[in-house]
């Protein structure tokens, strides 16, 4: 019964069990005793050692055969009610997988399990394995539990732990953890510009024809550009407000966003083939210090950090989701002229 029920048992639930046992000894032993002292009082010779006898080995016999029948008759009911709902018995689980239960916010080693094992099943997860629990992470858990028939919480509680372990543990935890080497990179990219026709509507994002990745949005210029500094304090409180965690500045990723800016302003955007060409190279992938690599990159607006972040890279989706990802850690970001680029990194080596 216990081994049955116990994924659900707490350490407390336990100490009751055997507290329960020990008095229930302690009480058959009393009353055994007791019993005892009354027959020899009453057969002081040979029968009464006899009549003891046969006493302590009947109140044995009937208190074992009770606890075994009461077990017997009420293990189903017992077994259903302690286990997870979703099954009627505990599958087999060689080793569980992800450990702790982790949701929204959380972050470490059983993160990076939970996103690795997700992962697995392309209609399920296609995210980094960041170690960090953000919405791209719980979108994958609710997925995860409609397909299996869990309740759809988005947190990685026992019944989706012990999902993921019974389809899983043919590898070990360790193992899992090692596949993070093998996860993919991401490059979510977007850029925008402000050369626009004149008959183009003022504030409105219109994709650009001929590129894959480009936007262009007419608006009216502020008196100054904003910095570096003035543009990831505008992120991060763009991020605050939608609910997203702020991101940490990094210096190789400011040293690749201010080369790429450099070469907007020489150049004017590239539909991010330099981005694409510089991160696919393993080496370079190692010097910025990421496995996850993003950008956002733009050219004519002269804006203030709040309008950079607020009007041009919120105006169209692409952007704008790029820039709210809750699985990106760190950023850098370089001006040049009126080029910006902001360069996202998640999941260090």
């Amino acid at each position: 019964m216990v081994n049955a029920a116990l994924p659900e048992w707490s350490t407390f639930e336990f100490i009751i069990l055997l507290a329960d046992i020990l008095l229930g000894i302690y009480a058959w032993a009393i009353f055994n005793l007791r019993l005892e002292k009354r027959i020899k009082s009453k057969l002081p010779n040979w029968r009464g050692s006899i009549m003891t006898a046969f006493t302590f080995l009947g109140t044995l016999i009937g208190g074992v055969t009770l606890v075994v029948g009461l077990l017997t008759i009420n293990y189903n009911k017992y077994v259903k009610f302690k286990t997870p709902s979703y099954t009627s018995a505990v599958p087999l689980i060689k080793e569980r997988l992800v450990i702790d239960e982790v949701k929204l916010g959380s972050t470490g080693d059983d993160v990076v399990v939970l996103q690795t094992l997700l992962y697995q099943d392309t209609e399920v997860y296609r995210g980094p394995a960041s170690g960090y629990f953000g919405e791209v992470t719980r979108q994958g858990a609710l997925k995860f539990q409609k397909k299996h028939g869990l309740d759809q919480s988005g947190i990685a509680d026992l019944p989706t732990r012990n999902k993921l372990s019974e389809i899983y543990s043919y590898q070990t935890r360790e193992y899992w953890l090692s596949m993070i080497r093998l996860m993919p990179i991401i490059a979510p990219i977007t850029q925008s510009t402000q050369n626009v026709s004149n008959n183009a509507k003022w504030g409105v994002p219109e994709r650009v024809e001929g590129t894959e990745h480009g936007w262009a949005m007419r608006v009216n210029n502020d008196s100054t550009m904003a910095t570096a500094q003035e543009i990831f304090d505008a992120l991060n409180v763009y991020r605050s407000k939608k609910g997203v965690r702020g991101l940490n500045w990094d210096g190789n990723l400011a040293s690749f966003a201010l080369e790429r800016a450099n070469f907007y302003k020489a150049n004017g955007l590239d539909d991010h083939a330099g981005f694409k060409n510089y991160i696919g190279n393993d080496d370079n992938r190692r010097k910025l210090g990421f496995r996850g690599i993003g950008e956002n990159g733009s050219i004519g607006y002269l804006m203030t950090g709040t309008h950079v972040i607020e009007w041009v890279f919120a105006s169209d989706a692409p952007h704008d989701n790029n820039q709210l990802d809750s699985d990106w850690s760190d950023v850098g970001i370089g001006v040049s002229g009126t080029g910006v680029d902001i360069i996202f990194g998640s999941t260090r080596f």
